[in-house]
């Protein structure tokens, strides 16, 4: 039998609303057939099991993290909007998803077992890679100047990664949530030296 894309696809988009209702370890194949509006041979034709069920759908979400990323960057705004927006594709879209869902805790541990933490390791590397690329433009460009602020870029990515994480904790809101990271992304270029385009 060929598979169809499209329906996959829509499986996968139920299942991504079924684990954030129940959680991973509550969440059954039957559940997922019926939410998909498939019978379950047909479930298991795209899918083995119910890791695999998941690490699709922890291979879509983070899919399109990485478009969002890659839209922000090539959207050509300053650097503190691209910064912010690169920022907020990952941790803004994370923080939508955990507090939404009564079971983050469960989906969050179940994401980084397995085949769907390798997943999440690739996505993770590839997000830094990016993140970094926007710091190293912004070098070149000559509108920030780490090595005046005696940092590494390396030590500089990694304070904004962890201005994101600390929005996290404090925000009550998505909206809030960007504010704070781009109240924090600004302090942190201000540090070194960041004049705004012409």
């Amino acid at each position: 039998m060929a598979l169809d894309p499209e329906r996959r696809a829509r499986i996968v988009l139920a299942a991504t609303d079924l684990f954030s209702a129940y959680g991973y370890r509550r969440t059954s194949m039957d559940q997922l057939a019926h939410a998909a509006g498939v019978a379950k041979p047909t479930l298991y034709a795209y899918f083995t099991d119910k890791e695999a069920v998941f690490v699709a759908v922890v291979d879509a979400v983070l899919s399109r993290v990485i478009d969002d990323v890659d839209d922000a960057i090539t959207a050509g705004g300053d650097v503190e909007q691209t910064i912010v927006d690169v920022l907020d594709a990952k941790f803004g879209r994370l923080y939508v998803l955990v507090h939404s869902s009564p079971h983050a805790a469960d989906l969050l541990s179940s994401s980084t077992e397995g085949p769907a933490g390798a997943i999440v390791a690739t996505a993770d590397a590839a997000f830094v890679d990016r993140l970094t690329s926007v710091v190293r433009s912004a070098e070149r460009a000559g509108v920030i100047d780490l090595r005046q602020a005696g940092v590494t870029r390396r030590h500089f990515v990694v304070a904004l990664l962890q201005a994101a994480h600390g929005a996290d904790a404090m925000a009550a809101s998505p909206a809030d949530h960007t504010r704070l990271m781009r109240s924090q992304v600004r302090l942190l270029l201000a540090g070194v030296g960041y004049r705004h385009e012409p």
